[in-house]
């Protein structure tokens, strides 16, 4: 019985050795792409004399990433925007001191 209980052990330890480097490599989460893209979106208000506060939040209702190098995505990203508008586009996403910023592509 205490031979079973180890191998089951050892079994769970290996593919947590497999599975644990995986996490971390898919990029940004929908929220994180969002709360980006948001930063983004007040960017070009700012550019452009806006106030950002007009456009609200973005939503990130889908995401598709591909790693290009470390830390660096590019992503296909459904957006939706706070009057029901919903928009198509393809991002850059960079982690820099543990921020996701956006830029387009």
């Amino acid at each position: 019985m205490q031979k079973k209980i180890m191998k089951s052990v050892y079994a769970l330890m290996i593919l947590a050795m497999f599975l644990l480097p995986a996490c971390g490599n898919s990029g940004p989460s929908k929220k994180e792409a969002g709360a980006a893209l948001d930063d983004l979106t007040a960017q070009f208000a700012g550019i452009f004399g806006q106030n950002s506060n007009t456009i609200g939040n973005i939503d990130v209702e889908d995401i598709k990433c591909k790693k290009e190098s470390d830390d660096i995505y590019s992503c296909d990203v459904l957006v939706k925007f706070p009057n029901g508008q919903e928009i198509n586009g393809r991002y850059r996403f960079t982690k820099l001191n543990d921020k996701w910023r956006a830029e387009p592509q």
